[in-house]
């Protein structure tokens, strides 16, 4: 991948594997849950992230592993969008927009598969670490 100066992930965040917590049945083997908790844990260490403090929160294991493998590639650029993100309004247009969310990804039902909505503000954590990390000509990081 280093090859490339610029990655576009254009709704496909949410489809990615999600930490479900209180999940009724079991859709993966405890090896996959293992692994997926032992990738957490480096995730909260390495970047300081406050994932799985929440005993409700579903977490975007693969959002953040694709955003790290991205970074860790030199991509230079990277576009996210995700129509189903866990939108919270700027400050400065609070008084203009009002917005409920529940500030943790929720699942979203669709034909064949669910997927989550997707809590961009530990993407952005995580990227900032990077974007300091480096010497590039780097866009600012951007949120509509």
């Amino acid at each position: 991948m280093s090859g490339f100066d610029l990655a576009i992930l254009n709704e496909n965040l949410g489809d990615l594997p999600t930490l479900v917590t209180k999940q009724g049945k079991k859709n993966n083997s405890d090896k996959n849950i293992a692994c997926f908790l032992e990738r957490l844990e480096y995730f909260n260490k390495k970047y300081n992230l406050p994932l799985g403090l929440n005993e409700n929160e579903h977490i975007n294991i693969g959002a953040i592993e694709i955003m790290e493998k991205l970074c860790l590639a030199g991509i230079k650029y990277i576009y996210l969008s995700e129509h189903s993100c866990e939108a919270v309004v700027p400050e400065p247009m609070k008084p203009y927009v009002s917005l409920q969310s529940s500030g943790i990804p929720e699942m979203i039902s669709l034909k064949g598969h669910n997927e989550f909505t997707v809590k961009f503000l530990t993407c952005r954590k995580l990227l900032k670490c990077y974007i300091t990390r480096r010497d590039a000509g780097l866009l600012p990081i951007f949120f509509l």
